[in-house]
């Protein structure tokens, strides 16, 4: 829970509101977890009267704690400051996917006068717990969403478990020459290896001006690592492929 005290004689800008979107994993930012959301505040907002005046992305876990998330807390901050109450998300899942977490979140907005409103349902989160009907929509919401992540989750591990018993690798990053940049640059570290050591690998490879895919140059280790993954990659692929005859 955040600690900091509310600023109350600032809430006053009742056509302004922030938009909160969350992604739980990088995979998600990649892809359009964070566009998908903002268009969808951004049409509700349009047609209800309300100006969003800043977005907020955060790639967090959905059963983090509020007070652990750093996006969160400088949008609560922000908000104390500039006097906005009115947060906008795409839905339930978005303040948190743990209900615990999410009524604590939700508990302390409406310490903080703060209005929290789901677009896809146009809901205030943040009605009074008294409200017995409106508490138990909102506690189904997120049962569902709970529910349709486990089910996610469930389904990817039963995919990466069959991709898995085909032999294709289905996990982890691309060995080094799998991009058509790279597959030059590794077929020939990987013939002269034996012959020159990676040191010497590393030191023709940056003469080359070839590049690493993190840091500056190549080193020796870095060699190493490189051709190792790819050598263990293919030694899997032929394994696979003579179990097949």
């Amino acid at each position: 829970m955040i600690d900091k005290p509310a600023k109350k004689s600032k809430k006053k800008a009742s056509n302004k509101a922030y938009g909160y979107l969350r992604v739980s994993s990088r995979g998600q930012v990649d892809k359009d977890g964070f566009t998908r959301q903002k268009q969808g505040i951004t049409r509700w907002a349009e047609a209800n009267g309300k100006e969003v005046i800043r977005f907020y992305e955060e790639c967090v876990s959905g059963t983090k704690q509020v007070d652990e998330r750093v996006v969160f807390y400088r949008m609560t901050y922000d908000g104390d400051e500039e006097g906005v109450n009115c947060i906008l998300v795409e839905n339930t899942s978005r303040i948190a996917r743990d209900h615990i977490v999410s009524e604590i979140a939700l508990e302390d907005f409406r310490k903080r006068e703060i209005t929290v409103l789901d677009v896809a349902t146009g809901m205030d989160l943040t009605v009074p717990s008294q409200d017995p009907t409106a508490l138990f929509i909102r506690r189904m919401f997120s049962i569902v969403d709970q529910y349709q992540k486990d089910q996610f989750v469930y389904r990817t591990r039963a995919s990466r478990e069959r991709i898995r018993e085909s032999g294709v690798r289905c996990e982890g990053g691309r060995p080094w020459g799998w991009y058509p940049e790279e597959k030059l640059a590794c077929e020939w570290a990987m013939k002269n290896v034996d012959r020159l050591g990676t040191r010497e690998i590393a030191r023709r490879l940056n003469a080359m001006g070839v590049k690493p895919r993190r840091g500056k140059k190549f080193t020796s280790r870095i060699v190493y690592w490189y051709l190792r993954q790819t050598k263990e990659l293919r030694e899997e692929a032929l394994n696979h492929n003579r179990s097949e005859e």
